[in-house]
């Protein structure tokens, strides 16, 4: 049976560049990967394109993908991939396009009229990578904002003031203020460079390959995970003006108990905010899960007094292990509102070859970062202080009626 070509062999090269040019775009630049490009473009999948160039993943070796003038080109792309699926950004991509692809029974194999099927990889990647969840960054940010430069301006609102007013008929209306500023981030470049011999480039097939730099991924990712924490704590500002605030306990003695969630809960709803992540080290979230409000199931009998909670209060917590945290404390955060995650610069993937070393190179970068939307979607509780002397700050007061 005859290979399907879809006018893709010998444009591989263009197709890369137009890739490339697309993620470094000084004015929108954007985050896309070879998969999407094929889906938007062509209606295809890798496994279209890889069927037409008869590379097969599990056989092809990289050697032999380098040595051909166009599909060589191939190679970032395929390296990238890996990273993605490394960094978790892979399967939440494909795990978009699952959703996407349920709703609107789109077709996503043969078009104009036939059948209409999705392609299995979309339903064992998402479902077969734990790495997802080892990658956690992408579940503490409102969204990722692709911006033109490492160096970004964004607004900065304060409506403390702009709470409604008594007013009597005929009387002049009392005026709020918002006041708004703006405020300078800095995103910063991560890197990583890999030098990979010949024989490695011999012997081993794409799938192998692309396992190899998943761990790549993984460290990228991890990498922000903590990035991502620490701007949650730290702010993003240098003088610390947008750190979360940090919160004490009922006891000190007693550390961390459900009271004092429940307060900082109650808190939060009242600044028409929801907690939905929890952060804490090793120590702070096995402490937590240690909790008998977490740990126990409740009993079948019902209370003296039941009462319903008509001010909104979470009923279930994401909760997040990672070293940024220090130690003693548990980040509480708002998701929706809280941070946001700046890109100016895409995963990009460059390689070189050294023929006169046999060896070949492979370059990975990203330039992004992570900024405060609103300072009071985040609280720090900390089991070493005392509420009665560090109690909320007055920017976390209730507004008033």
């Amino acid at each position: 049976m005859p290979t399907a070509t879809h006018g893709l062999k010998g444009k591989v090269q263009s197709i890369v560049r137009e890739l490339d040019a697309m993620r470094s775009a000084r004015r929108a630049p954007r985050n896309i990967s070879l998969r999407q490009y094929l889906a938007e473009k062509h209606k295809l999948t890798p496994g279209h394109l890889f069927s037409e160039l008869a590379i097969d993943a599990a056989a092809t070796t990289l050697e032999e993908l380098m040595g051909d003038e166009d599909n060589r080109w191939l190679v970032p792309e395929i390296i990238r991939e890996g990273i993605s699926k490394g960094m978790g950004l892979a399967q939440r991509e494909q795990a978009e396009m699952l959703r996407r692809a349920i709703v609107s029974q789109a077709v996503t194999g043969e078009q104009d009229g036939g059948k209409r099927w999705i392609t299995p990889e979309l339903f064992m990647d998402p479902v077969m990578r734990g790495v997802v969840q080892n990658v956690f960054y992408p579940d503490l940010v409102v969204r990722e904002i692709m911006v033109g430069q490492p160096t970004v301006t964004i607004p900065k609102l304060e409506l403390s003031d702009a709470q409604l007013a008594d007013s009597e008929e005929a009387a002049t209306i009392e005026e709020g203020t918002v006041t708004y500023g703006d405020k300078t981030v800095k995103i910063e470049k991560k890197a990583k460079g890999i030098k990979i011999t010949y024989e490695a480039l011999k012997f081993n097939n794409l799938d192998l390959v692309a396992l190899f730099f998943e761990d790549l991924g993984r460290i990228l990712g991890s990498n922000l995970n903590g990035k991502a924490v620490e701007t949650i704590i730290d702010g993003d500002q240098a003088d610390g003006s947008e750190a979360a605030a940090v919160v004490g306990v009922n006891n000190t003695t007693d550390g961390i108990t459900y009271f004092d969630i429940v307060r900082l809960w109650v808190r939060f709803s009242l600044l028409g905010r929801r907690s939905t992540s929890i952060v804490g080290n090793e120590t702070t979230a096995v402490q937590y899960l240690d909790l008998p409000e977490v740990k126990n199931k409740q009993n079948l009998g019902s209370s003296l007094l039941p009462t319903n909670i008509k001010t909104p209060l979470p009923t279930d917590q994401d909760l997040y292990v990672s070293i940024k945290v220090p130690a003693n404390q548990l980040v509480f955060q708002d998701s929706g509102v809280s941070l946001v995650q700046l890109t100016a610069w895409p995963l990009m993937v460059e390689s070189e070859r050294i023929v006169s070393k046999q060896i070949a190179g492979t370059f990975a970068s990203i330039y992004t970062g992570f900024a405060k939307l609103q300072r009071n979607a985040s609280v720090v509780l900390d089991k070493s202080v005392a509420f009665s002397g560090a109690g909320f700050p007055s920017w976390m007061a209730p507004y008033a009626d």
